[in-house]
């Protein structure tokens, strides 16, 4: 029955032409960061990568499966940095693929030693993609026995099944070496990633999502060659789509090798997850475990949340690990 329910939900969400589509926000959104905001590209002088991974709602047969791969690097002389990320979407056990290839672009303003400006600019190639075998509909299910396995609708296929689409996105970041404050814009050219037919009427473009986040970081015992350093990192992000706002307020902790984090994500409206995270830093890596402890009316049902992340930070293998005087640290 959970499954049903499940995937009814998915179908309203696929087919429906007055329903807005969300963005994937990641729980460890400071691993993730060119997801959060294109201004982030460039944050070290060697290659940083990172590997995502997050399993949303478990109980419900891989409801909500997202994978994410990044790589960005700054660059001095030209004051600009680059990046690469290639997000994919699974949803309903495949029942909806997005799949996107995002190029990310920055360059630096320094007013002084302290003060630092970073604009962004990213844009993707992204591809949507429905299995109508795997949808269950109203016809399908029984009202005494359920969903009965075999049986067909009356339903009509989508004919285009698969769908390309280009989308922008932008971003500011200011900081110095205590705190930083940005804001970001995904989806400026509100992109289409619906199955309707080309010349269908009210279609519904993928809306913009606001982002505006901020920290400061409390150096407890710098960082040198013969130390990984300690900071206390309060932060708060805010995240709006349309009507749907998400604020989360949390704080992050590094001592020495050791990693932790607690967060509280409230929809205003509702109170949804508390994040608690942990993780190790290796010499060019950081591994990062979260589970998102549901505390809405779902909780009973949904398992939770996990997500996964491997950092690797190649600056770690310079003589001297770092000198850059900033606050994005927990970025990193």
């Amino acid at each position: 029955m959970r499954k049903i329910i499940f995937f009814s939900i998915c179908l309203f969400c696929c087919v429906c032409k007055q329903t807005f589509a969300q963005d994937l926000v990641f729980s460890q959104y400071y691993n993730a960061s060119l997801n959060l905001n294109p201004a982030f590209a460039g944050n070290t002088d060697y290659p940083h990568l990172n590997l995502s991974y997050r399993n949303q709602w478990p109980s419900f047969d891989n409801a909500f499966v997202s994978y994410l791969a990044s790589y960005d690097q700054y660059f001095h002389r030209a004051k600009s940095g680059i990046g690469l990320m290639i997000l994919s979407d699974n949803l309903g056990d495949g029942i909806l693929l997005n799949n996107s290839v995002n190029l990310t672009y920055s360059y630096k303003i320094e007013f002084n030693r302290d003060w630092q400006l970073k604009i962004g600019l990213s844009s993707a190639l992204g591809q949507t993609r429905i299995d109508w075998n795997k949808l269950i509909f109203e016809d399908q299910i029984d009202p005494l026995n359920g969903y009965i396995p075999g049986t067909n609708s009356g339903e009509i296929p989508s004919t285009s099944p698969n769908n390309v689409y280009f989308n922008v996105n932008t971003g500011v970041l200011l900081y110095n070496k205590t705190w930083y404050a940005g804001v970001s814009f995904f989806n400026l050219n509100s992109p289409y990633q619906g199955f309707l037919e080309q010349g269908a009427l009210n279609r519904i473009g993928l809306p913009i999502r606001y982002s505006v986040h901020g920290g400061y970081q409390f150096v407890i015992e710098e960082e040198n060659k013969n130390s990984y350093g300690t900071f206390i990192s309060p932060n708060l992000l805010v995240t709006a789509q349309t009507n749907f706002v998400q604020i989360t307020p949390g704080v992050a902790l590094q001592y020495q090798r050791l990693l932790g984090g607690l967060w509280y994500r409230h929809a205003f409206t509702n109170p949804d997850a508390l994040i608690l995270s942990a993780g190790f830093l290796f010499d060019i890596f950081k591994v990062t475990y979260s589970y998102d402890l549901t505390i809405s009316k779902l909780s009973v049902n949904t398992g939770g949340s996990h997500e996964l992340s491997m950092v690797f930070n190649l600056t770690n293998l310079a003589p001297e690990r770092s000198k850059l005087n900033d606050c994005l640290k927990l970025f990193r």
